[in-house]
């Protein structure tokens, strides 16, 4: 008597089909597999274009220079330098952050974020802080989230837009007085940014806001305008 059995197994975009053709004996109960047949079935994978967005604006509409206190605000869109601070400003303590904000119309809001470097340049000569170190303090350990609600260029301390702690980067203390960051992988930020159609951008800050910490980098407003902030966005087209 014979029988055929099919087993099929599908791994990735490759079917696999192995055929059992068995005789068995009415006698014996003897079973003996006479062949072996295996067949692999090639599923295509789409293939999507992939485009690049490299974005180094100068004098960025969407870029503030967030500075001192509730009560206390201090706040510049124009300013040369922006970044993430506790200090002290005559007796009182004040606080630097920044908001920071790319164009992304050239993206389709189906596309797929294949990756996105932010790179932030340390201010060479820094106006707060410690001059003329741009890197100050014990922990000054900084925090990018992305940004949640709509703001603009008079967003201050007392009118501060909502962010995330979702997926936020973390850049690790440095006891250098400057450090240039490079490429820093922003991508599932700019991702969600993308998909929900609701780029509000990236708010920079300490991880903890303790005084006399900084970390100081050239806004878009800086002289020299190759250590402008830059963002790099490679995506794809559904």
């Amino acid at each position: 008597m014979q029988k055929l059995f099919s087993i099929f197994s599908v791994t990735g975009a490759v079917l696999f089909l192995l055929t059992l053709q068995t005789n068995l004996s009415s006698c014996t109960k003897e079973k003996i597999i006479h062949d072996t047949v295996t067949v692999t079935v090639t599923v295509p994978v789409p293939v999507y274009d992939t485009s690049r967005l490299t974005s180094q604006p100068n004098c960025n509409e969407n870029e503030v220079h967030l500075y001192g206190a509730v009560g206390n605000d201090q706040s510049d869109p124009t300013a040369p330098e922006f970044g993430a601070e506790a200090w002290t400003s005559g007796g009182s303590n004040v606080f630097m952050r920044a908001l920071l904000k790319f164009n992304f119309t050239d993206i389709p809001v189906n596309a797929r974020i294949v990756s996105a470097k932010l790179t932030l340049f340390s201010n060479p000569t820094p106006i707060n802080g410690n001059p003329p170190n741009a890197n100050f303090g014990t922990d000054n350990t900084m925090l990018i989230q992305r940004v949640t609600s709509a703001w603009n260029k008079t967003a201050n301390w007392n009118l501060l837009p909502t962010s995330t702690t979702t997926d936020q980067i973390v850049i690790p203390h440095t006891p250098l007085s400057k450090l240039d960051l490079v490429d820093i992988d922003v991508s599932k930020l700019v991702t969600e940014m993308v998909k929900a159609n609701n780029n509000f951008g990236f708010l920079l800050r300490l991880q903890n806001e303790i005084t006399y910490n900084s970390r100081i980098f050239c806004s878009s407003k800086y002289s020299d305008v190759t250590k402008h902030p830059k963002l790099v966005v490679e995506y794809a087209k559904k």
